[in-house]
C-alpha cells in the first residue's frame, strides 16, 4: 500500500528539482550576460567628451578607481560622468562608454527618447519626466541652484535693484537650451524675455542690444566674461533655481531598463556612502557671504 505513495512523492520531488534547476540555469545565464560589458552611448557636447577623456588620461585611472581627492576643481559635467560609471560599477554592471556629440540639452533629450543613445543628463526645475524616458534619482549635493543677476556695471539702474518687484522693470535674456533658467525667468516676469541659441549671444545682446540682465552662477570676483565683454553680478541679490540634476535613460533602448535599475541601486549606494556630496564639495564656486546677500525670489529657501 505504501509503494504507490512513494512513487507519487518521487514524481513531485522530480518536478520540484526540474523547476529548481531551470531557475538556477536562468540565473546563471543572467549573471553571465550581465558580466559581459555593454556599450552605453551617451549624448554630450564635444567639449565635455574631450575634457572627460583628458581628465582620465591625466589621472591615469579608470573612472571606478577615482576618489573624492581626484575631484578637486573639475567641471561639473566630468563629475556627473564619473558618478554614472561608478554607480554601475558598484552593482557589477560592466559598461563601455561611447560618446555621441550633441549640440544642446534639447537635442540630447530627443536622442534618448528615440533610442539613438542610451543616456544623457539634464537639469530639472520640477517633477516632470519627459515621454519615453526613465529619469534617475536626483544627484544629491549638486551645486547649481543659486544664480546671480548679471548685467553691465554701467547699467546703474540695474546695479541698484533691491527687490524682485524692481527687477520686473528690466529685460532679460537666456539660452533656449537652459530650460530651467527660462522657466525661472518666466516666473520672475521681466519686462521682456529674449531667447538666444548660444551662450556667447547672451553677452552680445546685453552689451549691444540694450537687454538688461541674465542669470549666471556666481563666480570669482562676481563677474562672468566672454572675450571683451564683462557682466557683473548685481550686489547683494541671488536667485534660487530650486533645480535638480538627473540622468535620462531611454525606454526604447535595448539596455534601458537594465541600466536604469542598476543605476538607481548604484546611486543609492553612493548616496549612503556620502560620495556624491563629497564629489560636489570640490566644485569651484564662490559662496556669497549670507550677511550681505539675499534670495529675492521668495518661495525657494532651501540652499543645500
Amino acid at each position: 500500500m505504501d509503494y504507490p505513495i512513494l512513487i507519487i512523492f518521487s514524481k513531485q520531488m522530480f518536478n520540484k528539482l526540474t523547476l529548481f534547476l531551470s531557475i538556477s540555469m536562468l540565473g546563471m545565464s543572467y549573471i553571465v550576460s550581465a558580466a559581459k560589458p555593454i556599450t552605453v552611448k551617451i549624448a554630450v557636447k564635444q567639449n565635455l567628451a574631450d575634457k572627460y577623456q583628458n581628465f582620465l588620461a591625466k589621472k591615469q585611472k579608470q573612472a571606478f578607481e577615482l576618489t573624492y581627492m581626484d575631484m578637486k576643481d573639475i567641471h561639473r559635467g566630468i563629475i556627473r560622468l564619473v558618478i554614472f560609471e561608478q554607480a554601475l560599477h558598484k552593482v557589477g554592471l560592466k559598461a563601455k562608454i561611447e560618446f555621441v556629440t550633441s549640440p544642446n540639452a534639447q537635442r540630447s533629450q530627443y536622442m534618448v527618447q528615440t533610442g539613438q543613445v542610451l543616456l544623457s543628463m539634464k537639469l530639472f526645475t520640477d517633477d516632470s519626466t519627459p515621454k519615453g524616458i526613465l529619469k534617475s534619482s536626483a544627484l544629491i549635493g549638486y551645486k547649481d541652484r543659486i544664480r546671480g543677476i548679471h548685467g553691465l556695471k554701467s547699467n546703474h539702474a540695474l546695479m541698484n535693484v533691491k527687490t524682485l518687484e524692481d527687477l520686473k522693470n528690466f529685460s532679460a535674456v537666456t539660452t533656449i537650451t537652459r530650460e530651467s533658467d527660462f522657466k525661472l525667468l518666466q516666473k520672475i516676469g521681466p519686462s521682456n524675455l529674449q531667447l538666444v541659441n548660444k551662450r556667447e549671444f547672451i553677452f552680445t545682446r546685453i552689451a549691444y542690444r540694450n537687454v538688461d540682465f541674465t542669470i549666471f552662477a556666481i563666480e570669482k570676483e562676481f563677474e562672468v566674461k566672454h572675450e571683451a565683454i564683462t557682466l557683473a553680478a548685481v550686489p547683494g541679490l541671488l536667485i534660487q533655481t530650486n533645480s535638480s540634476m538627473h540622468f535620462l535613460i531611454s525606454k526604447k533602448h535595448l539596455h534601458g531598463q537594465m541600466v536604469f535599475q542598476a543605476l538607481e541601486k548604484g546611486l543609492a549606494k553612493m548616496q549612503e556612502q556620502g560620495l556624491i556630496k563629497m564629489y560636489y564639495q570640490h566644485v569651484p564656486q564662490t559662496e556669497p557671504d549670507s550677511k550681505h546677500w539675499k534670495i529675492v525670489n521668495i518661495g525657494y529657501t532651501d540652499l543645500e
